[in-house]
């Protein structure tokens, strides 16, 4: 980097700053850029990108792809385009996890006061001091099968005093 400055006070100082970044490449960044030269040299020689991906192991995809890439760097004089992008996914799917006494607390607070999610984080606050968004409840409470929800579990015994009456 400190080349930089002497650089317009010598011939050839273009050439010295892209020497000097190509070195300090990343291995396979580096890799990149040799496939790149063997293919340049081997042009004349009518060998094919085949046979260039032999001798890197890699698919002539490939190779025209590295190709692309480190023409485009070499155009604009920037060769950490060179580096490798991040493989990480972009979108990842939060696990949104409720500890076991936390849901037990939800289902016996449905059962007992028979209410939706925003009655249940009230009661989880007020009677254990414990913070759920009614959000979280929601979802923990959809994917309760029918056999475990007690509200649909005992959905036919509680009577309303209309049909007590009537009975």
């Amino acid at each position: 980097m400190q080349c930089e400055y002497l650089m317009p006070y010598f011939s050839g100082g273009k050439l010295l700053t892209a020497i000097s970044y190509i070195s300090n490449l990343s291995p396979k960044a580096k890799v990149k850029y040799e496939a790149y030269l063997t293919y340049r040299d081997m042009k004349s020689k009518n060998i094919t990108m085949k046979d260039i991906g032999k001798i890197y192991h890699v698919d002539k995809s490939t190779i025209s792809r590295w190709i692309k890439e480190v023409e485009k760097a070499l155009e604009v004089r920037r060769y950490q385009t060179l580096e490798p992008k991040s493989r990480a996914p972009i979108n990842t799917i939060r696990k949104r996890r409720l500890s076991y006494e936390d849901k037990e607390k939800i289902i016996e607070i449905r059962d007992k006061y028979r209410c939706g999610k925003d009655k249940i984080a009230k009661y989880l606050k007020r009677d254990y001091g414990t913070i759920i968004s009614p959000s979280t409840i929601h979802r923990y409470i959809t994917k309760l099968s029918s056999s475990e929800d007690p509200m649909i579990i005992n959905r036919g015994k509680v009577k309303t005093k209309r049909k007590r009456n009537t009975e």
